[in-house]
C-alpha cells in the first residue's frame, strides 16, 4: 500500500528515550516513547535503538496514513481538525515566516527535511522561527484531533544557536517549547538556569540526554519545554576563563565592605579587594545574571526577580559582573555588606536572627576525614542552609545533612527568603570532635582510692 508510515515505539520497562528511526526520517521523543514519520511515503521499516545505552524491552507500532490533502494557510491563526489516520499539508505565504504550532495529543507535524513536532500524550505548543514553505500534520490515532498554526512575519533573530561564547537567554511570557541548536564542543558541559523547564538533548551521535549538567559532545538540538519566566543556557569548558558572557569594557567600581552602588545600563562591573576573608552580601531590586570571578574560578547565578547574592571571598577579592536579563537594563541600588563567619564547634552553635532576605554564615574545621552531622533549628521552616568548602564550592543543601568531609575548613550559610518574617535560627554540629575515651574523673578517683587501700 502507499502513504506515509508513522512509527511509534514505547519501552515496556519505561527505560528512557527510545527514538524510532534515524535521519533522514523525522523523529520526536519523550522519556518513554518516541515517534518517527517518513518524509516522502517511501519508508518500509524503522531502526530502533536505546538512546541511553544498555538493553531495552520495546513495543513498535507502524501506522499507514492516507495521502494528506493540501490547504493554503493565511497570515494569522489557522485551525483545523485532523481525522483518524489522516493528514493535512499547509502551504504558507511566500514571504519569510515564523510559526506558532499547537497540537493536541498524538498529532505529529513535520517540515520537509527538518524536525518533527509531536503532541505526545498532553499536547504541545512550539515557536518555529524561519519555517519552511510547507508543513504536514498527521493524526496516527483513532480519534479526531484539533491543531492550529499561527503564521507570523519572520523575526530578525532566526534560529537559536548555542556556543561557548554565545549563551541562550529568554524571558518567556507563556508555556511552550523552543529548540536551540548546539555546535560540537567535546569538552563542554551544558548548564541551565531558570524555573519551570524540562530539557531533552538530541545529540547527533544518537544519544538522547536529559538533566541539568549535560555533556555537549558532537552537538545536536536542545528541546526546551518551558513555563513562563526566565530560561538561560550556556556551555562551560575548562578553557572558558572569562565565562560564557564576554566581558564588556566598563570601568570597574571598587566596593568597600559596606557600600551602595547605583545600577544602570546593561552591565555593571564591581570589584572587591578586601584585606581579609569575608562573606559578601549583595542585595538589589533588579533581576540579573551575576558572573562571579574568584581567582579565575567562574560562578554563574541567575536571579529572576530581585537579587540576593551571598559570595564567599576566601582571599577577600572577586570581580562581579552584573548583567541585565534578556537585553533589558539594570536599575535600583545595590546594597553591599560583609560579615565574618561565626566559629562553630561540636554541639549547638549561637542563635542568630535572620531578617527577610538576610543571611548569616558559620565556619568549622574538620581535623580528619569523618562523617559530620549538620542540623539547623529554626523558629519557622523558611530557612535554607548550604554547606560550602573553603573555596566557596557548594557541597550540599538542607536543614539536616550528613556529609563525609575531608580535613579542612568549611562554611555553613543560613538564608531566609525575602518574603518571610524574621526567624531565629541555631546551627548544630556532630562529629567534628572525637569523643573523649578517657574515663570520667569520678571513676579515676575511685580507682585511686581503691589502690591506696590495697597498699
Amino acid at each position: 500500500s502507499t502513504g506515509n508510515l508513522c512509527f511509534e515505539s514505547a519501552s515496556v520497562a519505561l527505560r528512557p528515550r527510545i527514538p524510532s528511526t534515524r535521519p533522514p526520517l523525522a523523529m520526536a521523543v519523550s522519556p518513554s516513547r518516541a515517534v518517527a514519520i517518513d518524509d516522502d511515503g517511501q519508508a518500509t521499516g524503522a531502526l530502533v535503538w536505546s538512546a541511553s545505552g544498555g538493553e531495552i524491552d520495546v513495543r513498535l507500532e507502524a501506522v499507514r496514513l492516507d495521502h494528506p490533502q493540501t490547504t493554503q494557510a493565511e497570515w494569522g491563526l489557522n485551525q483545523a481538525e485532523i481525522g483518524p489516520r489522516q493528514g493535512l499539508v499547509f502551504s504558507f505565504p511566500s514571504e519569510e515566516r515564523d510559526l506558532r504550532l499547537t497540537l493536541e495529543p498524538d498529532l505529529v507535524a513535520m517540515q520537509r527535511g527538518r524536525a518533527a513536532y509531536w503532541g505526545n500524550r498532553s499536547g504541545t505548543s512550539e515557536h518555529i522561527p524561519h519555517a519552511s514553505d510547507k508543513m504536514v500534520v498527521f493524526n496516527p490515532s483513532d480519534t479526531p484531533r484539533l491543531m492550529s498554526i499561527t503564521v507570523l512575519p519572520a523575526s530578525e533573530k532566526g534560529r537559536e544557536v548555542l556556543t561557548t561564547d554565545h549563551p541562550f537567554e529568554a524571558v518567556f511570557q507563556h508555556a511552550g517549547t523552543v529548540r536551540v541548536h548546539l555546535l560540537a564542543q567535546f569538552d563542554g558541559t551544558l548548564r541551565l538556569a531558570g524555573k519551570n523547564h524540562s530539557v531533552t538533548y538530541l545529540r547527533k551521535d544518537g544519544r538522547i540526554l536529559r538533566g541539568e549538567d549535560i555533556a555537549v559532545g558532537v552537538g545536536g538540538t536542545l528541546i526546551v519545554e518551558h513555563g513562563p519566566g526566565v530560561f538561560i543556557a550556556w556551555i562551560d569548558t575548562p578553557l572558558a576563563s572569562q565565562g560564557p558572557w564576554s566581558k564588556v569594557e566598563t570601568w570597574p567600581t571598587r566596593v568597600s565592605p559596606t557600600d551602595t552602588v547605583t545600577l544602570q545600563g546593561p552591565v555593571a562591573h564591581l570589584q572587591a579587594r578586601f584585606d581579609h576573608a569575608a562573606m559578601l552580601h549583595l542585595r538589589a531590586p533588579t533581576p540579573l545574571i551575576a558572573q562571579i570571578d574568584r581567582q579565575g574560578r567562574i560562578d554563574i547565578q541567575v536571579k529572576e526577580a530581585s537579587t540576593n547574592l551571598d559570595i564567599w571571598l576566601p582571599d577577600g577579592s572577586a570581580d562581579i559582573q552584573l548583567r541585565a536579563l534578556a537585553n533589558s537594563t539594570l536599575w535600583g541600588q545595590a546594597e553591599i555588606t560583609t560579615t565574618t563567619p561565626i566559629a562553630l564547634g561540636e554541639g549547638l552553635g549561637p542563635e542568630v536572627l535572620l531578617s527577610p532576605g538576610g543571611a548569616r554564615s558559620f565556619s568549622f574545621t574538620v581535623g580528619e576525614t569523618s562523617n559530620i552531622g549538620i542540623g539547623v533549628r529554626a523558629s519557622a521552616d523558611r530557612v535554607d542552609a548550604t554547606l560550602w568548602d573553603e573555596l566557596g564550592n557548594p557541597l550540599g543543601r538542607g536543614l539536616s545533612q550528613m556529609r563525609r568531609l575531608k580535613p579542612g575548613r568549611y562554611l555553613l550559610s543560613l538564608h531566609l527568603p525575602a518574603d518571610a518574617k524574621p526567624v531565629r535560627a541555631q546551627p548544630a554540629l556532630a562529629g567534628v570532635e572525637r569523643p573523649d575515651t578517657t574515663p570520667p574523673q569520678e571513676v579515676v578517683r575511685q580507682y585511686l582510692s581503691l589502690a591506696e587501700r590495697t597498699e
